[in-house]
């Protein structure tokens, strides 16, 4: 049987789920820091994947933080702006609900 070869990113992050691999933060990052390059701010973060990936490893708030990075992956770049420290973000009223909550379980520690 031939193995699946997925074409882009969105399909890699689908077909990792969909196989059980580890790799869907890193797909998720990679997509993100991959937006928010073209939005050119001043304050880019050059570790942006790493940095991204490393955010998901918190012990007891990585789950809340995946699902922060999967809802805004899948958002449009006009969802996205440069801060005001310079640094990409998404805008206000962008998976507000979910960043809430992974704000909030970071707090606890």
């Amino acid at each position: 049987m031939k193995e699946l070869q997925p074409r882009n990113h969105i399909v890699e992050a689908l077909f990792a789920d969909l196989v059980g691999c580890a790799e869907p933060v890193r797909l998720l990052c990679r997509m993100i820091c991959e937006k928010a390059a073209k939005l050119n701010c001043p304050n880019s973060d050059p570790k942006c994947e790493r940095d991204c990936e490393r955010m998901t490893q918190l012990a007891s708030c990585g789950r809340q933080m995946e699902e922060f990075l999967r809802c805004i992956s899948d958002k449009p770049l006009t969802d996205w702006q440069c801060g005001d420290d310079g640094e990409a973000s998404v805008k206000d009223g962008v998976c507000d609900e979910i960043q809430a909550a992974t704000v909030e379980c970071a707090s606890r520690f």
